[in-house]
């Protein structure tokens, strides 16, 4: 399920203060005919419905609040009623699990092309300053404060969102992104398994994701210094993504190694990471993943290239020295600058 069209019909927002013994529940909608307002949900929930790492969920146990967000999906409850007890469990988790980090918590009511959805968004207080002027001894003084509750601009991340929609067959889907900081204090995990109580369903586009990243982390682990079998791996999942409708994971093992431990290794890898057997691949993902390959080079060098120039021999060359090294050629540079 690909959310790409919806419309905000009412918003609420409440606060979770880590030093407060309860939320602060708010009990009016926000005022979505402020144009800013209106563009700053709007973007942001845009950049949470492309994030690759929104996932399809089934619940283990459905949570107690989840009567209620039926009822909201049904229009028994109004968003003031099923946000407030939404809140209140999450602020119980969040001070469990949550390293007694402070945050928002933003609820939207969605109308999209497959139904009303009600969407949760984690709002992460950012770290910004500001200037404060005033007067001391008739002397103007100019100082610089920090603001630790600041909520996060459209041009950053969002770690944590759940979509709760109805489909116009009267099927329940759920949604979710979970995302831990290397740096927070935030126990891992905690939303996708003690909050929602969930587990990730493997979609086609998962898959297609989930198996890049897999055989990606694999080839690192495994092929640290041999750069043309490394090379010769990657290139050849990509062409069987960028050409073909699926992948049949052993096959694939069977024509890129040639030995039976080598094949039972890459297997066994991906299978302990949910990636078996046949894959249906996403060829929109695979569009947008391989527009531009970034290639990491030893520990020095980066390049970004589009994916014609990386194909087009007059552009773009990997010569293999026969020793497991490679040459990288840039071919014919008419103009390049220095940043």
């Amino acid at each position: 399920m690909k959310i790409r069209e919806f419309k905000i019909e009412e918003g609420i927002i409440h606060v979770l203060d880590m030093n407060c013994d309860d939320p602060i529940l708010n009990e009016e909608y926000l005022n979505l005919s402020n144009d800013e307002i209106n563009s700053f949900l709007t973007k942001h929930l845009e950049k949470i419905l492309k994030d690759e790492e929104l996932n399809l969920g089934r619940f283990h146990k459905e949570p107690e609040f989840m009567s209620k967000v039926y009822g909201f999906l049904n229009d028994e409850f109004n968003l003031i009623d099923v946000s407030k007890e939404i809140s209140e469990k999450f602020f119980t988790i969040l001070y469990e699990h949550g390293g007694g980090v402070s945050c928002d918590l933003l609820f939207l009511k969605l109308n999209t092309e497959f139904g009303n959805a009600l969407c949760m968004i984690k709002l992460d207080y950012m770290k910004n300053y500001i200037h404060k002027i005033e007067y001391v001894d008739e002397k103007m003084k100019i100082d610089i404060i920090p603001q630790s509750i600041t909520l996060p601009s459209t041009s950053q991340k969002i770690m944590k969102a759940c979509l709760f929609i109805k489909d116009l067959e009267g099927k329940f889907n759920l949604m979710f992104l979970d995302k831990v900081c290397k740096n927070s204090l935030e126990s891992q995990n905690y939303f996708k398994d003690e909050f929602l109580n969930c587990e990730k369903i493997h979609s086609d586009s998962s898959k297609t994701r989930d198996l890049i990243s897999v055989a990606e982390k694999w080839t690192r682990k495994n092929i640290k210094d041999d750069a043309d079998k490394a090379f010769f791996i990657r290139e050849s999942l990509r062409d069987k993504l960028i050409k073909d409708e699926s992948l049949n994971l052993n096959g694939f093992a069977r024509e890129v190694f040639d030995d039976k431990n080598t094949i039972e290794s890459f297997v066994d890898f991906a299978e302990c990471n949910g990636i078996e057997g046949e894959i249906n691949i996403d060829k929109d993902y695979v569009d947008k993943k391989y527009e531009r390959i970034r290639l990491k080079i030893d520990k020095d060098i980066d390049l970004y290239i589009n994916k014609e120039s990386f194909y087009d021999i007059n552009r773009f060359e990997v010569k293999r020295n026969g020793d497991g090294s490679l040459n990288m050629i840039i071919k014919y540079i008419l103009n390049y600058n220095e940043k």
